[in-house]
């Protein structure tokens, strides 16, 4: 019969759900406004822990500057397949498919680039992390870190979205594209902004992927799958639904895990939960569960 250690359950959860968080909400603050999913999300994920493989384990710099790095250069990669590839492809009339497309066609473009660069063998930065023993939790200095990252995140896109006038009209724009143009709103360039802030965070948090595990091609994959459940169950463009929703998602996959172990069953089939959402909230609501919260949180 299994043991049951919840506290650590419970913080495992916490931890999963942190980093879907970072990689759904750049996924749903991008799709309120350009309203395709966009698969290049992915190599958005994977490019972020790729840089901070090469910062701070090829090159030995700090791993800070590795952090905002990765920030940084999947928000630049992010930025520019906006500005040339889907923007035009908008600016054109350009179906919701061909755009989808398009996505998974840059995506696939990406990521063998990456590959050719680094291989296809798993990479892992080699970082010694502080530890410590809560009772029967166990926790390391890279998850107070995580935390600490994910809350920040939190609090500035909650403040830049509701208290100052960028958040003002990305909310209007994510509402109403044509009323925010008329309204003197340069939509153009808000959902540069937008695009740049979402890649950055989707990096950020195959950051965290790479320094927990490895770096691998299709890093990006086993995130995107969840983003997307996260988007779909919190609502699309509701970003205090996308918080929920990621730990929601966090706390059943880490279950499913313990599940799976007792019908032993490999525990890469976790990935189902997300699919199970993505299906059941699609049939019950497709509008998301959690897309009701915070009025105004649309993004």
């Amino acid at each position: 019969m299994l043991s049951l250690d919840l506290p650590q359950i419970f913080f495992n959860s916490i931890i999963t759900g942190s980093i879907f968080m970072l990689a759904a909400i750049g996924l749903s603050l991008s799709y309120s406004l350009s309203r395709f999913p966009n698969f290049t999300h992915a190599e958005y994920i994977t490019l972020g822990g790729y840089l901070a493989y090469l910062l701070s384990e090829q090159l030995g710099i700090p791993l800070y500057i590795a952090f905002a790095s990765s920030f940084l250069g999947s928000g630049f990669l992010s930025l520019a397949s906006y500005i040339f590839v889907f923007k035009p492809l908008q600016d054109r009339g350009s179906p919701m498919i061909y755009l989808m497309v398009a996505s998974i066609g840059l995506g696939l473009v990406v990521r063998h680039i990456i590959q050719q660069v680094w291989g296809a063998s798993p990479l892992t930065i080699r970082v010694v992390w502080p530890r410590w023993t809560l009772g029967s939790i166990t926790v390391t200095g890279l998850y107070i870190y995580l935390i600490a990252v994910t809350i920040a995140t939190a609090i500035t896109l909650h403040i830049l979205l509701t208290r100052t006038i960028i958040g003002k009209c990305i909310r209007a724009s994510s509402d109403n594209v044509e009323l925010a143009f008329s309204s003197g709103i340069s939509v153009s360039s808000i959902s540069r902004f937008v695009w740049f802030i979402g890649g950055g965070l989707a990096g950020l948090s195959g950051f965290f992927m790479v320094a927990i595990a490895n770096a691998i091609p299709l890093l990006g994959w086993r995130l995107l799958i969840p983003a997307f459940a996260v988007t779909i169950l919190g609502g699309v463009g509701s970003f205090y639904g996308a918080l929920i929703a990621a730990y929601v998602i966090g706390v059943a996959e880490n279950f499913s895990v313990i599940g799976l172990t007792a019908l032993n069953l490999p525990t890469d089939l976790k990935m189902m939960v997300s699919f199970v959402v993505i299906v059941l909230v699609l049939l019950v609501k497709p509008e998301g569960i959690f897309a009701s919260i915070g009025g105004g949180s649309r993004a």
